[in-house]
């Protein structure tokens, strides 16, 4: 019995699978839509001229359309996925489109979409004005002795603590749980001369007391965005973008690799 069960909810998962791959395929469009809109905004407004700012307008619409859209697909791929784990063959006729349509609008309604926050768009202001959509808290402080000020910040330091060169351009920036920056060849190797009696325990960024660890470190996505941008910005030749070291957008947390 187990094992037709098995086999009768096989095309289900099969077809779940393939809706979730052109789930996935069709997101990734739409970031690759907003990035050639961000090019494209960018080299309007610095060449300026006559129905420019409407222009722009429009085309910042048109991105805030496109990433609506992307959210609505991946409500709906959350839906299938949750299809996927849950759907029992039975003799009964299943509506797969009514059910997938009534638990998307769930999900959108338990956690409600706000494009100003997406960090696509957050991108795409920064690509084509130059400036930051709308953030958090205007002042962060690490430790006690450390403050960071003037807003949201990519990070509280503006150098590599190891190697001093400025965060965005290092190689393969990696933050610690404070956020503060490191080249990660440079603070790997810091830590592999590090003495037994150490712990695997270092105090790296001078003033601050906050003791970091190798197993903390993750890539700093946030600098890694900034980079990317300020690069475009320089080849379409946008708008300055703002605040050096500064810049905000939310951030994946995925462990570093050593």
């Amino acid at each position: 019995m187990g094992d037709n069960l098995a086999w009768e909810r096989q095309p289900v998962a099969l077809g779940v699978d393939q809706h979730l791959q052109r789930g996935a395929t069709y997101t990734q469009g739409c970031e690759s839509v907003c990035e050639v809109l961000g090019d494209v905004s960018a080299l309007l407004s610095g060449a300026g001229g006559e129905g420019a700012d409407q222009k722009l307008q429009q085309l910042q619409a048109a991105v805030q359309g496109v990433l609506t859209a992307r959210h609505s697909a991946q409500l709906h791929s959350a839906a299938l996925q949750e299809l996927k784990g849950t759907y029992q063959a039975s003799g009964e006729v299943t509506e797969f489109g009514a059910q997938l349509s009534q638990r998307a609008e769930a999900l959108g309604q338990q956690q409600p979409y706000n494009v100003q926050q997406d960090p696509v768009y957050r991108d795409y202001l920064l690509m084509a004005t130059g400036e930051e959509a709308e953030a958090g808290a205007a002042d962060e402080r690490l430790d006690d002795d450390i403050e960071i000020e003037g807003g949201p910040q990519l990070a509280p330091n503006a150098k590599c603590p190891i190697t001093a060169k400025p965060i965005l351009e290092l190689a393969e920036p990696v933050q610690d749980a404070m956020g503060v920056v490191y080249e990660k060849d440079a603070v790997v190797q810091y830590f592999r001369t590090l003495p037994p009696r150490a712990g695997g325990k270092a105090i790296i960024m001078a003033g601050s007391t906050h003791q970091v660890t190798l197993a903390e470190l993750q890539p700093a996505h946030k600098v890694v965005r900034a980079k990317k941008i300020a690069e475009r910005r320089r080849r379409f030749g946008g708008p300055a973008a703002a605040g050096g070291a500064g810049g905000a957008g939310a951030a994946n947390e995925d462990v570093l690799d050593v």
